[in-house]
């Protein structure tokens, strides 16, 4: 059920759609890994109930929960931003053959229950020429792992560190 001009996507947009999807893909997968590296490091429930923590940890604590939360809602977005292109490369043809079978099959299986309210933003790009409805949602794919590198940077910081690579090794 697309409406997906059938125009053919340009070399570069394929290009630029694999490093998108794996950027967003290993993002995802990435952040959450930091975040229980840097979970590790916390002041137990324990300690923190018993007043046994400085102000600086109650602070870490404070601002480790609200990053999660964003983040955690931001990769949210992602997964359903990877379906829903996933579904537009299906549809407009860019994925063939056995991939596309069982990429279909998985995507079905994950499919919202039909009372889920219409998605209009999905439904106007799927009216777009293809270049144009993948580069929104390239673009869309890149703000928000831009948006987790920065919610992640003051954990970073907070360890002396510039990275959650740096926060797992020490």
């Amino acid at each position: 059920m697309t409406e997906t001009s059938p125009s053919a996507p340009s070399q570069a947009t394929i290009r630029r759609l694999k490093v998108s999807a794996t950027r967003a893909n290993r993002m995802s997968i990435d952040s959450y890994q930091c975040l229980q590296r840097f979970a590790a490091t916390m002041p137990t429930a324990e300690a923190i109930g018993r007043g046994r923590h400085t102000r600086a940890e109650s602070d870490r604590v404070l601002l480790f929960a609200a990053i999660s939360r964003e983040v955690a809602g931001l990769t949210t977005r992602i997964s359903d931003e990877l379906m829903f292109l996933c579904s537009i490369t299906i549809a407009s043809g860019i994925i063939r053959g056995e991939v596309r079978q069982r990429l279909a099959k998985a995507l079905d299986n994950a499919q919202p229950a039909a009372d889920h309210p219409i998605d209009l933003r999905q439904r106007r790009l799927r009216r777009m020429p293809i270049d144009a409805a993948l580069g929104i949602i390239m673009d869309n794919l890149d703000l928000m792992c831009d948006q987790i590198d920065a919610l992640m940077l003051p954990l970073a910081e907070s360890q002396q560190t510039t990275s959650c690579d740096e926060l797992a090794r020490g």
